[in-house]
């Protein structure tokens, strides 16, 4: 009987121990689950995956040049500057493509189908422009000298326009264009750089 309520007064005196003991020796449990649960949601491991699959997709030096094929072009009027038109080139393709950024060729052909003289720019220019599908290169086109002569002016019913020597090009129907030494800009990703370039 003795045994007994020894071992009783022991086992008392043990919980009250524990009761007692510092918060820190408790807490060293819930401290390691804490850390696990912060190291998954480490947001550096995770943006730097983000970061690295970004980096990995397509790049400008992957992307290919434009196809005639895939790429629409239409030619329409601006209020300022006077005598300017906007030349547009939309990639209609299903994937992205490149066009250099230079002076598109313009051959513009008068109602008795003979091609306007005039003196194209054909520098390659610096760098590309990396057109998705749906988005649009623009290019201003000044249509007529501000000392033009009446008796300069020429009516072009048809635009050829191709991207540099290489590209077949593609017709452009036009509303009898009044034109006398066209001049014609680079392409531009921005429609007002290309009016007010």
């Amino acid at each position: 009987m003795g045994v007994l309520l020894s071992s009783v007064a022991m086992a008392v005196a043990l919980t009250a121990c524990n009761d007692n003991a510092p918060d820190s020796a408790k807490g060293n449990g819930e401290g390691k689950g804490q850390g696990i649960a912060e190291g998954e949601k480490d947001p550096g491991s995770g943006g730097g995956a983000s970061t690295g699959g970004s980096g990995g997709g397509t790049s400008d030096a992957s992307v290919p040049k434009c196809k005639t094929t895939q790429l629409s072009y239409t030619i329409e009027p601006v209020e300022r500057p006077l005598n300017h038109v906007v030349l547009e080139a939309k990639n209609d393709g299903p994937s992205a493509c490149r066009i250099p950024k230079a002076h598109p060729r313009i051959v513009f052909v008068l109602e008795t189908g003979e091609p306007a003289a005039y003196d194209p720019k054909t520098d390659d220019g610096a760098g590309r422009i990396t057109l998705s599908p749906g988005q649009s290169a623009y290019a201003g086109v000044m249509t007529l000298a501000a000392d033009a002569k009446e008796s300069d002016i020429l009516e072009a019913t048809t635009a050829s326009v191709s991207l540099d020597d290489e590209d077949s090009g593609k017709d452009i129907k036009l509303d009898n264009l009044s034109i006398t030494s066209p001049e014609v800009g680079p392409w531009s990703s921005s429609f007002e750089d290309a009016v007010n370039g």
